[in-house]
């Protein structure tokens, strides 16, 4: 691009230039400098209310040429593959005649349908078992009767405490001397 002209039009010619190196049309640029020729009667006031405001586009680059690997070049084609014919052939089935051959895949069907129907029996069954239980360890202290000590010690708290609240609740210490 060449421009000629004041120092301030070629900033906005590399501009426009620019911006159009990153996929922003020309003519955005252009009506911005067109607004702002007809706002310098404003040149108090900030413009960007007035100005449009524009993103640039992403553009999908080239995605890199993928070079394959070359195959092993053998002379001799494929081997065919064997047609519906050929397989009945092989397992028998085209020398039945018809009922046998729907026989047989009544047979298969029904098979195929038990297990099946098995499997969702046994996944419904699965609901209905009881998750295994924690085993409990047993506190033989806890099983074990009390000693006549222990018991001893118990009784003889228990009537302290009763002589300690008697003591504190005597009729003296209410009564003002």
């Amino acid at each position: 691009v060449s421009a000629m002209g004041p120092y301030a039009g070629l900033r906005h010619v590399r501009k426009i230039v620019e911006d159009c190196f990153h996929n922003v049309h020309p003519i955005y640029n252009i009506k911005t400098l067109m607004i702002k020729r007809e706002l310098s009667k404003l040149s108090g006031e900030n413009w960007d209310r007035f100005l449009p405001v524009f993103k640039k586009k992403n553009v999908q680059t080239k995605k890199p040429h993928v070079v394959r690997e070359k195959r092993v070049y053998t002379p001799f084609p494929p081997a065919p593959t064997p047609s519906k014919i050929d397989k009945e052939i092989e397992s028998g089935e085209y020398f039945m005649k018809e009922h046998e051959r729907q026989a047989i895949k009544q047979a298969k069907k029904t098979q195929a349908n038990l297990e099946v129907r098995e499997q969702k029996k046994a996944e419904k069954a699965s609901a209905f078992v009881a998750p295994a239980e924690k085993k409990r360890k047993r506190d033989d202290k806890n099983k074990l009767a009390p000693t006549v000590d222990d018991l001893k010690n118990k009784f003889l708290a228990q009537e302290d405490s009763k002589k300690k609240k008697a003591k504190a609740s005597s009729l003296s210490d209410f009564v003002s001397k």
